[in-house]
């Protein structure tokens, strides 16, 4: 008689939540938390990936955006700079994983309160000259 045990799935941050932070904080948020659900699944190699695409791909979006005039509306641009990232992150994460059907879904409040910590502060730098006379 065979016995089969069912090893549990590893927990992972669902796809809105990939885009939701990449929309918040930035897409390098984003790849952070697909790269741990790389490397909790144990695909090493594709979490690397994910994070220095994530990296990549912003350093980029800051160097076109430094040479283009000043844009009214950039406000929004932001905004869907962050989207197009998170849809390119779960993209990915698609192609990778595959379905996540099965897989329980990850708390984020931990990375929030991560993102919180480095934003906010940098936030608050950026508003003080307005503040300022």
């Amino acid at each position: 008689m065979e016995s089969v045990i069912d090893t549990p799935k590893p927990s992972l941050y669902s796809a809105r939540a990939i885009r939701i932070f990449s929309i918040l904080f930035t897409p390098i948020a984003g790849g952070a938390l697909l790269a741990q659900n790389f490397k909790v699944t144990g695909n090493r190699e594709a979490a690397r990936l994910a994070l220095w695409g994530s990296i990549g791909g912003m350093l980029i979006i800051l160097l076109i955006i430094a040479a283009l005039p000043d844009l009214p509306g950039g406000s929004g641009l932001g905004l869907g700079i962050g989207l197009a990232g998170g849809l390119i992150l779960n993209a990915y994460s698609d192609k990778i994983l595959g379905s996540k059907e099965g897989y329980p879904t990850k708390k984020t409040w931990k990375p929030l309160l991560i993102c919180s910590a480095v934003f906010i502060p940098i936030i608050f730098i950026l508003l003080i000259p307005l503040f300022q006379e």
